[in-house]
Formats: structure tokens, C-alpha cells, sequence
């Protein structure tokens, strides 16, 4: 099973409804609040966790300064929610045996797509 790690910006009640699911979740404003977005990404390589966040940056570090991706990273891009939407919208995600693995899965309010994180050589 996936063990994820939620950003700062990642809302607590949503991660709190992950969390209460039964899902392996920490988040990093508890864990270890504002840290850079290059030591999130180190964070989720070293303990084997996919990225849950709201931070577009993670995608530029990956694809424009080619820095080493985590696992998977699953980026929100909704403009207006609830605080627990966000949670129940990952839940659902989890629950249909998504693949984020390798993926960077791009949530928006028109649906998911996703693409792959090892593009580099």
C-alpha cells in the first residue's frame, strides 16, 4: 500500500479525513513546517512516499530543474473547495487503485490527468 505525504498547503481537515481512513499519510506542517519545496520532495524520496500538494513548483523543480521526483506526486488544482474536499477527492482516487507511482497525477476541477515523472535521461 502507498504511504503519502501531504504538503503544507494541503488543508489539515482533509488530511485528517486520509489520515482517520486508514491511510499511512504525515504531514508536513506537522511534521516539519516550512521547509523548502526541494527538502519536501527529499522527504518523500527518503521515506518512500507519494507527494499530495497544492505547489505547482514541485512540477517545475521535476521538469524545468530536473530534480530528482519523489515517488508520485499527486498536485491539486482546484480554485474553490471545502476544506475536506481535497481529502474525499483523494480518498476516491486511492479507492479506485489510481497509480501514482511514477506520475505526476494533476487534479482539477475538470477531472485527472497524469504524467509521467521519468521523463529525463
Amino acid at each position: 500500500m502507498n504511504r503519502y505525504l501531504a504538503d503544507e498547503n494541503f488543508p489539515i481537515p482533509s488530511f485528517r479525513l486520509v489520515f482517520e481512513s486508514g491511510i499511512d499519510i504525515v504531514h508536513i506542517g506537522l511534521l516539519a513546517p516550512s521547509i523548502a519545496d526541494p527538502d519536501v520532495m527529499e522527504l518523500a524520496r527518503q521515506q518512500d512516499r507519494i507527494l499530495v500538494t497544492f505547489d505547482r513548483d514541485h512540477g517545475e523543480l521535476i521538469f524545468s530543474r530536473e530534480s530528482l521526483p519523489p515517488k508520485g506526486i499527486v498536485y491539486f488544482r482546484l480554485r474553490q473547495y471545502s476544506k475536506e474536499e481535497p481529502g474525499r477527492i483523494l480518498l476516491a482516487l486511492i479507492r479506485s487503485e489510481t497509480n501514482f507511482d511514477g506520475f505526476l497525477t494533476v487534479v482539477g476541477s475538470s477531472g485527472v490527468r497524469r504524467r509521467a515523472l521519468w521523463l529525463q535521461s
